[in-house]
């Protein structure tokens, strides 16, 4: 059972790229009856979901959050404070986050780095991206004018690679056939296939609309975020499109922050 363990934890300081941090027991039991109290009132968090690679290659919402440095329990049991108590989609919460901040009724967060709404998840080849970002439902009302001016961001945590296999998804699909590339294979798309890739997914969404898109790097009035996920040593993408004033484009496309500016 040990070895097992063991085995387990190399695993998972693998996928992790740094070593696990010591589980320390507790060094004496609570005698507070209040705070032992209030400890039992925080959001329990799991360690890993071992169904993960599956949900997202069928495509599931849900946010993708960085933090510092060993503070991804602060971060997780931060964000599931602000969950709200009816469904929601990512983006609309975000939006609601914001807007909070914004207008100083809530405090800007502490943990987080940054966060991006997921609004589908797919396995990382041109193909299936293409596919996720068509078949998108928007989570916001499209502006009226003609044409939509769209710009695509994408952060990567893979190695570049070969471009994918040209094997096409069903249309309408959250998920791809294909298991996804491994990480670090070489399979997985360019970054200038991806962005491609997700670009040519929004206009055949506008297509569909019978809106015309352009591209503007500058003031769009659409953003289509993605973000590279190496789960279980298998490639995924996460995938969001919000409107304009939830992204910022300087130093480069992405959500606007919920955090307080760090000191320079």
């Amino acid at each position: 059972m040990t070895a097992d363990l063991e085995q387990l934890k190399r695993e998972a300081e693998q996928e992790m790229r740094r070593d696990a941090p010591e589980l320390y027991p507790r060094k004496r039991p609570r005698t507070d009856p209040e705070a032992a109290a209030h400890e039992d009132t925080r959001p329990k968090v799991g360690r890993f979901e071992y169904d993960a690679p599956t949900a997202l290659e069928q495509g599931t919402q849900g946010f993708v959050i960085t933090c510092d440095f060993r503070r991804e329990m602060s971060a997780t049991r931060e964000a599931i404070s602000q969950a709200p108590g009816r469904q929601r989609s990512p983006s609309h919460v975000i939006r609601q986050l914001l807007h909070n901040i914004a207008e100083q009724k809530q405090r800007p967060l502490m943990h987080f780095q940054r966060i991006l709404p997921v609004e589908a998840t797919c396995v990382l080849t041109a193909p299936a991206l293409t596919a996720v970002v068509a078949a998108l439902k928007f989570p916001f009302q499209l502006p009226k004018d003609a044409p939509i001016s769209f710009a695509v961001g994408y952060k990567a945590r893979l190695a570049a690679g070969a471009p994918a296999a040209t094997e096409q998804p069903s249309a309408g699909s959250h998920a791809a056939a294909d298991a996804g590339p491994p990480v670090g294979s070489g399979c997985a798309p360019e970054r200038t296939a991806v962005i491609a890739a997700l670009a040519a997914g929004f206009e055949q969404a506008m297509a569909a609309e019978g809106r015309t898109p352009k591209v503007d790097l500058k003031a769009p009035q659409v953003g289509v975020l993605a973000e590279a996920l190496p789960i279980a040593g298998r490639s995924f993408c996460a995938i969001c499109i919000l409107p304009a004033d939830m992204i910022a484009v300087k130093p480069r496309l992405t959500v606007k922050g919920l955090t307080k500016p760090r000191d320079k």
